[in-house]
């Protein structure tokens, strides 16, 4: 239980930022049909990468994806804007932010 735990409270800035993304970006998809499909194509880009076995992604996977994608984008310059989902890190981001909220 203490791991599991320990696991949760390592992730909780990531799980604030997964949420709040997850919901702008719900509401951009609503207003922009074409992001959903981009949304999708990311997360099956992501997924791809992540899957170990039939079973899928584990939570633990999607947060230390989204860890490291921020770090390299945060390296080159980028950084999000709230509910702006137009370059390809928004959408990466929002895609992994999605997935996020799936599996908590």
């Amino acid at each position: 239980m203490l791991c599991v735990l320990g696991e949760f409270l390592h992730d909780l800035p990531l799980r604030r930022l997964a949420s709040q993304v997850a919901r702008a970006g719900q509401t951009a998809m609503t207003r922009r049909p074409g992001l959903v499909g981009a949304v999708d194509q990311h997360m099956a880009a992501v997924r791809d990468m992540l899957a170990t076995d039939e079973r899928g992604v584990h939570h633990s996977a999607v947060f230390d994806y989204l860890r490291g994608f921020l770090e390299g984008a945060r390296e080159r310059g980028w950084y999000p804007t709230v509910g702006v989902f137009d370059e390809w890190e928004d959408i990466r981001l929002l895609a992994c932010c999605r997935m996020a909220q799936a599996r908590l």
